[in-house]
């Protein structure tokens, strides 16, 4: 079982929802990024020594089909992006070994959320599904 998190670790956020994307420039939108209502950490899988397939079957496996929703791309990036926002990557291990949570997210502040949200669109790397 993976324990802490390197900050130079890869991390990837699975996208299942168009409006977490611009087909456009293929780039992340800040929504991917936001934490659901009420919650101040955003799930993602920690990725490091796994092959292409390996990563896009997680997704598949662990977040799309528990959802019932199709798997469009994921955002990629390293733990380092999340910790110089403020934010810590803690290990989870459920659903999945690799699973962890960009955690720390301001519960109460939009704007600031919405801020942090930006900046960890902007720095990941957009992979869409072939």
């Amino acid at each position: 079982m993976l324990e802490s998190v390197n900050p130079e670790e890869p991390l990837s956020r699975y996208i299942l929802e168009k409006s977490y994307y611009r087909s456009s420039d293929n780039t992340v939108k800040p929504n991917a990024f936001m934490p659901p209502s009420g919650k101040n950490d955003v799930s993602v899988y920690r990725t490091a020594s796994l092959s292409n397939e390996d990563i896009w079957q997680i997704g598949m496996t662990y977040v799309a089909q528990k959802r019932g929703m199709p798997l469009l791309g994921r955002a990629e990036l390293i733990a380092y992006d999340a910790i110089a926002q403020g934010l810590s990557v803690k290990p989870d291990h459920v659903p999945h070994p690799r699973h962890a949570n960009i955690s720390g997210f301001p519960i109460d502040n939009s704007a600031k959320t919405r801020m942090i949200a930006v900046e960890l669109a902007a720095r990941s790397t957009l992979r869409l599904m072939k």
